[in-house]
């Protein structure tokens, strides 16, 4: 909470995590991985954390569909280190 009584970025991104979540599923692939990378940014908040293992399958159809590198470089660090570590190695062996 800032001083002036508005929330501070860390209080948030549970809102936008909320509100991104609705295009995770999107028809439209430009609209579902733009709400991925957002969702995966955003599931680094300790308050989001129980919602990482059901963004892992979500990250790697991501990772298996777009070229975007704005949207696979971030998350792959994220997998890398924050989200599910060991489920980049996973996905790399079923793409391989």
């Amino acid at each position: 909470m800032e001083a002036d009584g508005r929330p501070g970025l860390d209080g948030i991104r549970p809102v936008f995590s909320h509100a991104v979540a609705a295009f995770l599923r999107d028809d439209d692939p430009d609209v579902r991985h733009a709400a991925t990378a957002a969702a995966v940014a955003y599931a680094e908040d300790p308050d989001l954390a129980e919602h990482r293992a059901e963004l892992v399958p979500l990250a790697h159809r991501l990772l298996a569909e777009s070229t975007v590198r704005s949207y696979r470089a971030p998350t792959i660090d994220r997998l890398r280190t924050e989200v599910q570590p060991n489920m980049l190695f996973v996905f790399a062996v079923r793409s391989g």
